[in-house]
């Protein structure tokens, strides 16, 4: 993965493919008249505006939010250019960074995704979430059963216990949930410790 990083960092300004011609274009037009005047200048049936840039010419096929991600990244390589835009190699960067800021995003939400499907902290913050509403719907039996749920969670080491249920425990009106609950639960996540127990 570093590798890869490395390899697509060193890549940045390189000439790509021809695409990128065509992103330029679309780059520059988005930073300096904005998105709105890109698509189309009327006519029936309408007619597909065709927009310029250092000799190439395109028109737009892309939805409006692709065209204001390149939008920003133009506005940027303005201010970087001192107001000049020259068609050169810093371009090429500045116009493949949305992409790759996409690319990386993604990817760090897909490990965040995995991590948490494989720790169980998604069970245990909804459980959390369903214990919350019991209570206000005073359903003092089903969230018995739901606290058994969480303490029978099997959480991975090194991951927080999601603690969501500790204060409204403490809130429960007397004998709303059954007693030996509420023990093994005060065991299982004691009042004063900053995380609960991990079974």
């Amino acid at each position: 993965m570093l590798a890869g990083a490395l390899i697509r960092a060193a890549a940045l300004a390189g000439p790509g493919t021809g695409d990128l011609t065509i992103w330029k274009v679309w780059t520059y037009n988005a930073a300096r008249h904005g998105v709105g005047g890109m698509y189309g200048v009327g006519g029936t049936p309408p007619e597909r505006r065709e927009l310029e840039y250092a000799g190439a010419t395109a028109t737009v096929d892309y939805p409006p939010l692709a065209l204001w991600e390149l939008g920003v990244a133009g506005n940027a390589y303005w201010i970087w250019s001192h107001r000049r835009f020259p068609n050169a190699r810093p371009l090429n960067a500045f116009v493949k960074l949305p992409g790759l800021a996409a690319e990386i995003g993604l990817t760090l939400l897909l490990f965040a995704l995995v991590r948490a499907r494989r720790t169980g902290f998604f069970r245990r913050e909804a459980l959390g979430v369903k214990a919350r509403i019991l209570l206000k719907l005073g359903l003092g039996n089903q969230l018995s059963q739901i606290l058994e749920e969480i303490m029978s969670l099997e959480m991975k080491p090194g991951i927080p216990g999601v603690r969501r249920e500790r204060d409204f425990v403490d809130r429960a009106p007397s004998g709303m949930i059954a007693e030996d609950v509420i023990a093994r639960y005060n065991v299982f996540c004691p009042r004063r410790d900053d995380e609960c127990k991990d079974p």
